[in-house]
């Protein structure tokens, strides 16, 4: 069946990749919303997405192709691929845009409209001028990278323990 030429199944596809993330979207920031009222910040600092991006390219084989089949889908979509060159050429190039404040809590963490719980984390590392807090999932073991401070080290080291 068409519908203004184009299949109804195909518009049905479309529709549910638009509003399955939504839903998820719309909850997971309610959740956000509830941790934020109810979790104590004990540390606020950032996130350096340029050296999260670096870290995550070397260590983690299967980040990188995360990266490349969301390259190559993204190159169907047209505009979807603009968009993303645009948004991670402005991120990336200005110091503001690419550190992104946290909060350190009780429970774990809140970022910008997400939160992660201390259980979601293998451990830490600390290399330099970063913490790199290594998340626990099952394709990769993508890291969160912290500026360096005692004082964050120390309230990371009460909830994780370190990776050597």
């Amino acid at each position: 069946m068409d519908l203004f030429g184009i299949d109804v199944f195909l518009l049905s596809i479309i529709f549910l990749c638009f509003a399955i993330p939504t839903i998820v979207g719309i909850i997971y920031y309610r959740n956000y919303k509830k941790a934020k009222k109810s979790w104590k910040v004990l540390y606020s600092t950032e996130i350096d997405m340029l050296e999260n991006m670096k870290y995550n390219l070397r260590k983690n084989k299967e980040f990188l192709a995360i990266m490349v089949l969301f390259a190559i889908s993204s190159i169907f979509i047209i505009s979807m691929s603009i968009y993303t060159i645009i948004l991670l050429l402005i991120v990336f190039s200005f110091e503001k845009l690419r550190m992104r404040k946290i909060d350190i809590c009780d429970k774990g963490i809140l970022l910008n409209g997400g939160m992660e719980y201390w259980k979601n984390f293998e451990g830490y590392k600390k290399n330099g001028d970063y913490i790199y807090l290594i998340r626990k999932y099952p394709i990769s073991k993508y890291v969160l990278s912290l500026k360096y401070n005692k004082e964050l080290e120390n309230i990371v080291k009460n909830y994780l323990k370190e990776i050597n």
